[in-house]
C-alpha cells in the first residue's frame, strides 16, 4: 500500500498572534502520516519518520523509555485516560436486511436482554487481570462509560461496581435459567441449548485481542463458551452501525472534547446510532432507556452545573445497573515527542499532542 499522508500548509493570514505580536502558526508545514495500525504508528516514531506519537500504548512505554536518551525524545505520562474499553452483547430484536433472519438467535437474545445475564458477565470479567496483563497495570477498572479521569462528570458514589466474583456470576446465570445440566462444564438453558456466543473485535488492535482472550477464559470458568473471532476494523464498524448482525463485541470509546454529556448523546440515547446494543430505537425498548433519554435531553437544556451533575449522576447509575455495555477499563494515557518540538503541551483529551498546533515550533 502506498504511503498516505495529509499535508497542512501555513495560512499567512491566520488571525492569531503570539505575545510578541508574531503571527501564528510558527510552522510552515505539518505532515500527518496515515498508517494502517498502531504497530506501524510505533515503528514510524521509532525510526524517526514522525516527530510525535500521539497514542503510546501502555505496553509500549518501557520499550520507548529505554531509547529516550539515545533518540532524543520524551515519553509523557498524562495519567488516567478518558478513553474506555467495553464488552457488549447485541440486544437488537430486529431482522437482518441481508438474510431476513433475526440479528441475534432468539434463544441468545433472551439471555442478552436479561439484565441479570449482563450483570453476570460483568462480575465474571477480571478487570484487574486485564490491566496487569494487557496494560502493565497502567489504568483503572471501570463500570460505566465515563471514567474517573473525567472529574467534572464522574460520580463514584452513583456508579454500581462489579468486582471480580465468579460465584456471584454463576448465581445470576442460575436465576436466568442457565446451569450446567449435563456436567460438561457449559451451562445450558431449560431446553438444553448450551450458552455459547461469538465474540468479535478489530484484529488490528493487539490490546483488544488480548482482552478478548482474558474474557474468553473468564467466561469459560463460569460455564459460557466464547468463540473469539478477530475481524478487520471496517468490518466491525459495518457490523455495529449498519448490518447489526453480531453477538458480542469488545470495542472502545474515545472521549469527546470537552468531555461533556452533550457530546455523549449519540451513545446514551436509545435513538442514537452509537447506542450499539440496540441502536436507533423508534421508542425506548425499556423503562430505563426511556429514563436515560429524559435525563440526557433535560441535561442539554439545563445551564446550572449542579443540576446537570445531579442528572448525569442518575445516568451513570442507570447505565451501570442495566449495562447496555459492560465497561471494563480505562488505560492511562501516554504520548511521546522529539525533544526538538517546542510548546508541546500534551493532553489526555483529543487532539492529544497537537491541539495547540499553531503554537508548536521546532528548535532545530
Amino acid at each position: 500500500m502506498a504511503q498516505q499522508r495529509v499535508v497542512l500548509e501555513r495560512n499567512p493570514h491566520y488571525w492569531k498572534v503570539d505575545s510578541k505580536g508574531q503571527r501564528l502558526p510558527y510552522l510552515d508545514r505539518v505532515i500527518i502520516q496515515i498508517v494502517p495500525d498502531q504497530n506501524n504508528m510505533l515503528l514510524s516514531f521509532q525510526n524517526g519518520t514522525t516527530d510525535m506519537h500521539w497514542q503510546v500504548r501502555p505496553e509500549e512505554v518501557d520499550l520507548l523509555r529505554r531509547e529516550e536518551a539515545a533518540k532524543d525524545y520524551t515519553v509523557h505520562d498524562l495519567g488516567p485516560g478518558f478513553n474506555v474499553t467495553y464488552l457488549m452483547v447485541n440486544q437488537h430484536p430486529g431482522t437482518s436486511k441481508a438474510t431476513g433472519k433475526p440479528h441475534v438467535d432468539p434463544a441468545k437474545l433472551v439471555w442478552f436482554r436479561d439484565v441479570r445475564f449482563r450483570q453476570a458477565l460483568s462480575y465474571a470479567v477480571d478487570r484487574d487481570t486485564i490491566l496487569k496483563t494487557v496494560y502493565q497495570g497502567l489504568g483503572v477498572p471501570i463500570s460505566t462509560f465515563t471514567p474517573p479521569a473525567n472529574k467534572v462528570w464522574y460520580d463514584d458514589a452513583a456508579v454500581v461496581k462489579y468486582p471480580y466474583d465468579p460465584e456471584k456470576a454463576r448465581a445470576l446465570l442460575k436465576e436466568v435459567g442457565l446451569e450446567d445440566r449435563n456436567g460438561d462444564g457449559i451451562v445450558e438453558d431449560a431446553k438444553g441449548a448450551p450458552c455459547t456466543f461469538t465474540l468479535n473485535t478489530n484484529s488490528n488492535n493487539p490490546s483488544r485481542v488480548q482482552i478478548c482472550t482474558v474474557i474468553k477464559d473468564n467466561l469459560k470458568a463460569i460455564g459460557i463458551e466464547v468463540n473469539f473471532q478477530p475481524i478487520p476494523f471496517n468490518s466491525m464498524v459495518e457490523m455495529l452501525q449498519d448490518t447489526h448482525d453480531w453477538e458480542a463485541v469488545v470495542g472502545g470509546w474515545q472521549s469527546g472534547n470537552p468531555p461533556d454529556p452533550v457530546l455523549m448523546k449519540n451513545i446514551v440515547l436509545s435513538s442514537g446510532r452509537l447506542h450499539y446494543s440496540y441502536p436507533q430505537q423508534e421508542k425506548p425498548s425499556t423503562p430505563w432507556e426511556a429514563r436515560l433519554d429524559e435525563l440526557m435531553q433535560a441535561n442539554q437544556r439545563t445551564i446550572d452545573l449542579a443540576q446537570r451533575k445531579a442528572q448525569f449522576a442518575e445516568v451513570l447509575k442507570l447505565w451501570s445497573e442495566n449495562l447496555p455495555e459492560i465497561d471494563l477499563v480505562a488505560p492511562n494515557y501516554f504520548v511521546a515527542a522529539k525533544n526538538k518540538v517546542g510548546n508541546m503541551r500534551p493532553s489526555p483529551l483529543p487532539l492529544y499532542t497537537y491541539w495547540n498546533i499553531e503554537e508548536i515550533y521546532l528548535t532545530k
